[in-house]
């Protein structure tokens, strides 16, 4: 069975490293996908507010499905500090009856994280790595989310944020 494996921590905590490394090792059935990969391939590496992240979330989840569905074990290298978008993930791991791990890497120190940025070709940047660590300092407290929280959903399409999984096609 196919599994989505989730990375979880700040810019620089080696989330994409790992990744790379883990998809190097059995390449023919494994895949990475990651958002910042998809906005240099889209937008040039650009933001526009209101268009790009829309555009990005939507390439990510079809292109995280379509792997899934094709049977390859799929990593997740984005940040997933918040719980919005690790529910998002959670419910395309239920939707699509594969396996879930999350790769916690929210233990590496937010100072060794701006220093590995700050050697980075294109650093992300201390303003954001400092918004990012707030934002994880501040997540609720409990479980992350997983496919398990949607078993018994009783839920509306419409509430999914667009994240429902397509039929397969013939």
């Amino acid at each position: 069975m196919a599994t989505l494996h989730v990375m979880r921590g700040l810019p620089g905590s080696g989330k994409t490293q790992a990744a790379k490394e883990w998809v190097a090792q059995n390449p023919e059935h494994r895949a990475r996908i990651n958002r910042d990969d998809l906005r240099q391939m889209m937008h040039d590496g650009r933001y526009i507010p209101k268009v790009t992240e829309p555009q990005i979330v939507a390439v990510r989840n079809i292109s995280i499905i379509t792997m899934l569905r094709k049977g390859f074990d799929v990593i997740s290298d984005d940040s997933n500090i918040t719980h919005v978008g690790l529910r998002d993930l959670a419910r395309i791991a239920f939707r699509s009856g594969v396996g879930w791990e999350v790769h916690d890497f929210t233990h590496v120190p937010v100072e060794e994280c701006l220093r590995r940025d700050a050697e980075r070709e294109r650093p992300v940047g201390a303003p954001i790595i400092w918004k990012l660590y707030h934002q994880l300092q501040n997540a609720p407290d409990g479980p992350l989310p997983s496919p398990a929280d949607f078993a018994q959903a009783d839920r509306h399409p419409e509430q999914d944020r667009g994240l429902s999984v397509p039929s397969p096609t013939t």
